[in-house]
């Protein structure tokens, strides 16, 4: 679930970005939207590209910047995980999760 939230929170600050289109961000900032070390942050970048649900291209060496393709649509992602708090018998959880990641 904390992979599903990461990637919910992603899509939530990039939401103007387009599902296949690279765009640049740096470990720096990806670090501020989840609140954690860049460490963690590298680590939950790779889980995201195993789950086929990013790409990620390091910058490598010092100015270049990341680049960050978005693969998976948030609302499969959302619908997938408040189906999954409901059959758990987490109904709080599920709402929760179509109060804070769900469109008006």
């Amino acid at each position: 679930m904390v992979t599903v939230l990461h990637f919910l929170e992603l899509r939530s600050v990039f939401h103007q970005e387009e599902i296949g289109k690279p765009f640049p961000v740096t470990i720096e900032k990806l670090a501020g939207i989840w609140h954690c070390t860049p460490r963690h942050t590298k680590l939950i970048v790779r889980k995201l590209v195993e789950l086929d649900w990013i790409e990620w291209k390091a910058g490598r060496g010092r100015g270049n910047v990341s680049v960050m393709t978005l693969y998976a649509d948030s609302d499969e992602i959302l619908l997938a995980e408040v189906k999954l708090q409901i059959n758990k018998g987490d109904v709080q959880e599920a709402m929760e999760l179509i109060n804070r990641y769900g469109k008006a």
